[in-house]
């Protein structure tokens, strides 16, 4: 319900590159940010997430007809073979973060959402807390609750999980053959905004340093990827080597 505009399109694996520009010419995008290696960024994301582990179990309930000893072993069942998961990737227990939720709906309907569950023993004691938070979670979703409707859970969900890295990353890239500007050359490029074919330069990444900026149109060549730049924008290198394309 926000609008696109007010936003920046950021481009990231192989192909997000390539199509970055025209997507946001479609949504009326001033600014695309292009981080450098963004064909990796997958795996980057891999190697780097805190280590985590989901497990889910059913049990399809009213919750005010809610067994409360199961809904507690439940969860105690589930801590006890997530801490075990993570021990063995050398994470220490007091070094888990668990976080509790549940599937749940008004009673008759046949869709669900994610609403939280607080941690610690549960019991009858815990049932307004539920409650307001999945009206609260509703709220988020569709602007409105009800009350005085029955509650279903169906779905017990717990993900444990560590503290992110504390990370530094440092890119670098080998030159290839180009000029001082970076540019490679100059090849004939179709752009169906003009419905022909232009002059477009043909940049190098691991040429361009922080500061560097021209205009498009523009394909720039990296080992990952290509990123294409429309006409009518500005291209220029941040201080992370991401692309800042601004579009007039």
């Amino acid at each position: 319900g926000k609008d696109p505009r007010n936003y920046a399109l950021i481009a990231f694996g192989g192909a997000g590159p390539i199509h970055a520009f025209r997507i946001a010419e479609i949504m009326k995008l001033k600014k695309i940010i292009c981080p450098a290696a963004a064909g990796t960024a997958s795996a980057l994301g891999l190697l780097v997430a805190p280590m985590a582990v989901d497990y889910v179990r059913s049990y399809m309930v009213r919750l005010d007809r809610l067994d409360w000893a199961h809904v507690n072993r439940i969860f105690e069942e589930m801590e006890s073979d997530a801490a075990k998961a993570l021990a063995a990737t050398g994470v220490g227990r007091k070094e888990i973060i668990f976080e509790r939720t549940a599937d749940m709906r008004y009673y008759g309907q046949f869709y669900e959402i994610p609403s939280v569950i607080p941690a610690g023993k549960l019991g009858p004691e815990s049932l307004p807390r539920i409650v307001e938070d999945f009206y609260q979670a509703y709220d988020r979703s569709f602007g409105r609750h009800l009350t005085g409707t029955p509650i279903q859970g169906l779905t017990w969900r717990l993900r444990a999980s560590c503290a992110a890295p504390q990370l530094s990353i440092h890119y670098s890239g080998k030159k290839v053959a180009a000029e001082r500007s970076g540019i490679k050359g100059k090849r004939s490029a179709y752009f169906p905004e003009q419905g022909k074919f232009v002059e477009t330069t043909v940049y190098d990444r691991y040429s361009l340093a922080p500061g560097a900026a021209f205009d498009g149109p523009a394909i720039i060549e990296e080992r990952e990827s290509t990123t294409i730049v429309g006409l009518h924008s500005r291209v220029t290198v941040d201080d992370h080597l991401n692309f800042i394309i601004e579009r007039e």
